[in-house]
């Protein structure tokens, strides 16, 4: 190999490893985006305690298109996907809990039927899911093998990713509002005492599937 040759290959080596260390410091930060959110069937829930816990009376179901950036059949890039959460009656969820100046007062829950209050509620209870399930999620039409974790587990970064997206998406919350309180949610509410967390039983009563389009 000549020497232009192999510098030609240096450069070109370079300029890809520096492509994709930008590449991963990104989608570190934002592995997931949510480009709509559709409600299927909206929330219906009761306050009990005082107003402090959210009870579902009867079925809900949203279904979520995202793009995830993930190794999925050898394939490291942004899947396009749908995501379907279904709620069953008897959910139980605190709504946006965490410290207050995480959240910038942003409130628990909203109490409209629209679907923007319905969207920005499914923020905190789809996240507060996710938590109890420790991010494991289904993929329609397969088996789910635990080992795969690329597949059919979604880290806590990504949990706070869909919070503040959904967020976004209820316009209720502005760009950076929902980039510092997402941020907030990693730094205070995503501890291990948070991650696997059930203490309302959350698990029975929800599931996620996915499906991955791209």
């Amino acid at each position: 190999m000549s020497f232009g040759s192999f510098f030609k290959s240096l450069v070109g080596t370079i300029a890809s490893a520096l492509s994709s260390s930008v590449e991963e410091s990104e989608t570190r930060t934002n592995q997931i985006q949510v480009l709509d959110v559709k409600v299927d069937s909206p929330f219906d829930f009761d306050l009990v305690d005082a107003g402090d816990v959210i009870t579902l009376k009867k079925n809900a179901k949203f279904r979520l298109d995202i793009k995830r950036f993930a190794n999925i059949d050898g394939k490291k890039k942004w899947h396009k996907a749908q995501m379907t959460v279904n709620f069953e009656k008897g959910f139980k969820t605190n709504g946006t809990s965490s410290p207050k100046f995480v959240y910038l007062q942003l409130p628990a829950y909203i109490a409209g039927k629209d679907k923007n209050s319905n969207v920005y509620n499914a923020a905190a209870f789809i996240h507060d899911g996710l938590y109890a399930c420790k991010g494991i999620i289904e993929e329609e039409g397969k088996s789910n093998n635990k080992n795969n974790k690329n597949r059919y587990t979604l880290t806590r970064k990504e949990c706070d990713n869909i919070l503040s997206e959904i967020w976004l998406q209820s316009k209720f919350v502005g760009e950076a509002t929902a980039k510092i309180a997402g941020g907030g949610t990693t730094i205070f509410a995503g501890g291990s005492d948070h991650w696997d967390n059930d203490d309302y039983k959350c698990k029975e009563h929800f599931s996620v599937k996915i499906k991955y389009l791209t």
